[in-house]
């Protein structure tokens, strides 16, 4: 199979995981959900998603929600690719899992 195929094929599946991150229940609560997405797909301004939630954040608190909702789906999506390929998944030191070489 053709190499970029490949590339944009894993790109695909790997947007579709964050997709799924971001609406899958328990990854993010509704406030990060709501906050994250006008933030990053409405394009607002962190200060303007304070200002318009029901108790107002600071811009900077806003920040502070978005970076901790794309750490949590970074996690979400890293561990669903581990766990579709677990042969890629390498013990810290090269040595196997339960210490022994």
């Amino acid at each position: 199979m053709d190499g970029r195929f490949e590339i944009r094929f894993d790109r695909l599946e790997r947007n579709a995981l964050y997709e799924e991150a971001i609406f899958q229940e328990g990854v993010l609560t509704d406030l990060e959900r709501h906050i994250f997405l006008a933030v990053r797909t409405d394009r607002k301004s962190r200060a303007a998603v304070g200002r318009e939630l029901p108790s107002p954040l600071s811009g900077q608190r806003v920040g502070q929600i978005v970076g901790e909702a794309l750490v949590k789906i970074d996690e979400y999506v890293r561990g669903k690719e581990d766990a579709a390929n677990p042969a890629a998944v390498t013990c810290i030191g090269g040595g196997d899992a339960d210490g022994l070489e």
